[in-house]
């Protein structure tokens, strides 16, 4: 221990460890540019608490990767900040616990990383991994009263053990991880303001027992899904348990509040996931629960929205996208959706949505005592089938709809969401693909929707012989 502090002593220019093992970090001058070294060090001691003191500027810092039983403070005022030109490999994260226990990471202070400067594609390659924090199959974790911002990919990420492979220049890979849980486990996530990051606010891949209360997830802008929250378990020996989240407020993400993305079967404990108390607005689609195309026996279990309110989005306040019905039951109590689909005229307030691929019928919704409000003159429910034949089935309850009570049942099978519907498919000839003689491409203007591709994809461009063709 006492070697271990002198090290530290050299780069601080005042240290105070207490009888309870605290250690106060105050900044020397020789640590303004870089102070990685001393924090690492002093995260590897055997002191139980650090603290990061206010300062004249902030404290400049490469990845860090924490231990177990360690609570790291940054009092208000202080900025924990990622270091510009640093966290060159695509999952460099600010803060690391990996098979960790007992951590508690709160404020009031701020931790900091410059997203744009990950966004320069000619300083970085392209990423959605650079977190603030990063916790994989951990336990007992805290994180509280921080101001998180600006990564260059999630405020946090909530997931499983490393891939046993190299994995896109990752630093944390090997058989060391072999024996790690496939999830963390008691998770709390309170009174936090996570805004402005690359790909979400919040992501959970892997978790039972997560409690996200009275936090804002706010102005998630980058790459896709761009949510407030995502929750996307990545295999079926994942999981979703007794996920919480209540009195939160999910503003103004660019293409989701809440998201849902799963590819958990039935082989997984079933979902619970409980939304109370919540506010969901402004932003791309409010609420959006899916289940990946291809499975045929999704997980069962229920996801819960309790006295919430989904308003001012510019999609669809809710979206059901190939919510099969075997799979988890989707509930909605006393939740208010007003003034939703504002940039989506063709849309409903609420969509149940087929990909093309879905075999399965979708559903099992239930709604009790919702109000939803709209402007327009258009359905209250939508069904977007383009698989063709899947029907809606097992979709029930009450919605005061512009004042009018409606029988959600009754509704399905009056405009027929409850009958097949065989799609005609268009047969094209070649030729048929090429613009006429004499068509003008023109720019795309400031006021038309970017187009955006998560996978790979192919386009097929016309060129006359021997010229070349230039995309921007």
């Amino acid at each position: 221990m006492k070697k271990m502090l002198s090290g530290v002593l050299l780069f601080c220019s005042v240290m105070t460890v207490n009888a309870g093992k605290t250690l106060k970090l105050k900044m020397s001058d020789s640590a303004r540019a870089d102070a990685t070294e001393i924090l690492q060090k002093a995260i590897d001691s055997d002191v139980s608490k650090i603290i990061l003191s206010k300062d004249t500027s902030p404290w400049i810092t490469r990845p860090l990767i924490l231990r177990s039983d360690l609570e790291l403070v940054i009092e208000a005022g202080a900025e924990l900040k990622a270091k510009l030109g640093e966290f060159k490999h695509l999952n460099d994260c600010l803060i690391n616990a990996i098979g960790c226990k007992n951590i508690i990471i709160r404020g009031p202070g701020s931790l900091i990383m410059p997203k744009k400067d990950y966004q320069d594609a000619d300083r970085y390659d392209k990423s959605e991994w650079r977190h603030s924090i990063n916790l994989r199959s951990c336990e007992n974790i805290l994180i509280a009263d921080l101001k998180i911002i600006g990564s260059g990919g999630d405020g946090i990420y909530i997931g499983s053990r490393p891939n046993l492979k190299p994995w896109r220049g990752a630093r944390f890979h090997g058989e060391k991880y072999a024996a790690l849980p496939d999830h963390c486990k008691n998770i709390t996530i309170d009174n936090c303001v996570i805004d402005n990051h690359h790909r979400q606010a919040i992501s959970v891949i892997s978790v039972e027992n997560l409690l996200v209360r009275n936090t804002r997830m706010s102005n998630t802008d980058g790459t896709a899904p761009m949510a407030g929250i995502d929750f996307e378990p990545n295999t079926s020996t994942e999981r979703l348990i007794n996920c919480v989240l209540e009195n939160c407020l999910i503003e103004s993400n660019k293409a989701y509040g809440f998201l849902i993305y799963s590819k958990l079967t039935q082989a997984a404990p079933p979902v619970s996931i409980t939304v109370k108390d919540s506010i969901i607005k402004s932003g791309g689609r409010g609420i959006v629960l899916s289940m990946d195309p291809g499975i045929k026996d999704p997980a069962r279990g229920f996801i819960k929205f309790i006295n919430c309110k989904i308003i001012d989005t510019a999609d669809s306040g809710i979206e059901f996208r190939c919510h099969y019905a075997n799979g988890w039951e989707a509930i909605f109590e006393n939740c208010h959706i007003e003034n939703t689909a504002i940039r989506q005229p063709g849309r409903s307030p609420v969509m149940i949505s087929m990909a093309p691929s879905s075999a399965a019928n979708t559903g099992n919704i239930l709604f009790t005592n919702c109000i939803v409000k709209d402007k327009a003159e258009r359905a209250m429910m939508q069904y977007n089938n383009l698989a063709g034949k899947p029907v809606v089935e097992n979709v029930s309850g009450s919605v005061m709809f512009n004042g009018r009570k409606v029988d959600v049942a009754q509704y399905v099978r009056k405009h027929k969401m409850d009958v097949s519907n065989v799609l005609a498919i268009a047969k094209l000839e070649l030729a048929e693909l090429f613009p006429a003689e004499g068509y003008e491409l023109k720019a795309r203007s400031k006021s038309q929707p970017r187009l955006i591709f998560r996978d790979k994809v192919r386009f097929l461009i016309a060129a006359n012989q021997r010229k070349t063709v230039e995309c921007a």
